[in-house]
């Protein structure tokens, strides 16, 4: 099963940073959340990150500045969301969110 990588990013929030990447969205979590988020308007951030899973398109970084809208999307998404797998998904993306605001950087979905 395919898997993109989710990384803090370096400070000027640009590249991924070295070492083991942070979390991992396979792509069945993406399929399983990629009905809900793309359906609703008001995640316009989490619409980025779910539009493509695979190639050039399926890179998409967030700043800092980005991370508490972020958080609030993904607070709405997290209470039907279906499945475990998500839901852990999720809840360690949230995590991740308050990590690199502590470090001032951003957030890299990098597609395989």
């Amino acid at each position: 099963m395919g898997m993109r990588g989710i990384w803090l990013t370096d400070r000027e929030g640009a590249r991924p940073r070295g070492g083991p990447m942070a979390l991992g969205l396979s792509t069945q979590v993406w399929n399983d959340l990629y009905g809900r988020i793309i359906s609703d308007s008001t995640l316009p951030l989490l619409q980025r990150a779910w539009r493509e899973q695979w190639g050039a398109e399926g890179d998409v970084s967030f700043t800092a500045s980005e991370l508490p809208v972020l958080r609030r999307e993904l607070a709405t998404v997290l209470p039907d969301v279906p499945g475990m797998e998500a839901r852990w998904l999720l809840e360690g993306l949230v995590s991740l969110t308050w990590e690199a605001e502590e470090q001032g950087v951003g957030l890299a979905f990098v597609a395989e």
